[in-house]
């Protein structure tokens, strides 16, 4: 059977993982008539049952502790934490396709919000907002730290609308450590403006703790 990273890194995989994201933006953003709409859905009926009947991914806790123990990227290398992931990950169809980089201490991303990430006309969701400001956190957990761990407190602060529909920059760096207690920062601006920003908390784990969760 093939490993995870293999099925993961398939081109074909992550082609169709970005046209149903661009499906599911497209239908939020257009009227289609009832005729596109039935086929659409008897299409996605069909190909989910086929896609069923392959194997399963097979994603373990151990598999990912064992990859913190890799080095840490060097400076200007893409990181990240797993193509399935449901904020960053390009092979996730539901996912938002941010693509991040280690810069010195910091981790900088660029993702473009679309339609289905809006909450208001043109705005994106808070949610979503939120989601990008946690995620980068925890590429500077993993990638950077190299320390399993988990969200334990998030506090974000709106300052403007985030729109959809245009490129974005989100940033986190870790502020300070205090043994399991790590705090860390991150920001989503546009053109050098802060448009949210939050503080969060993260405690780590041992590796041994957590490769028993698996």
């Amino acid at each position: 059977m093939d490993t995870t990273s293999e099925v993961m890194g398939e081109r074909s995989r992550l082609r169709a993982a970005a046209a149903l994201r661009n499906l599911g933006h497209a239908m939020v953003a257009h009227r289609a008539d009832d005729a596109v709409l039935e086929r659409v859905a008897d299409l996605a009926d069909e190909l989910a049952v086929a896609v069923m009947g392959g194997p399963l991914v097979e994603r373990t806790v151990a598999d990912e502790v064992a990859r913190l123990a890799e080095p840490v990227p060097p400076d200007g290398a893409v990181v990240d934490h797993g193509v399935l992931c449901p904020v960053s990950g390009h092979a996730n169809p539901l996912g938002l396709a941010m693509t991040a980089r280690r810069v010195g201490d910091a981790v900088h991303a660029t993702v473009t919000l679309a339609a289905a990430a809006a909450g208001s006309p043109g705005i994106a969701h808070g949610g979503v907002v939120a989601a990008l400001l946690d995620d980068v956190m925890g590429f500077v957990l993993d990638s950077l730290q190299r320390t399993p761990g988990y969200t334990a407190r998030l506090e974000v602060h709106f300052r403007k609308p985030v729109p959809v529909g245009v490129p974005l920059g989100v940033r986190g760096q870790m502020r300070r450590r205090d043994g399991r207690k790590l705090f860390i920062d991150a920001v989503v601006e546009q053109h050098g403006t802060t448009l949210a920003e939050a503080e969060a908390l993260f405690l780590a784990i041992d590796l041994d703790t957590a490769a028993a969760l698996s």
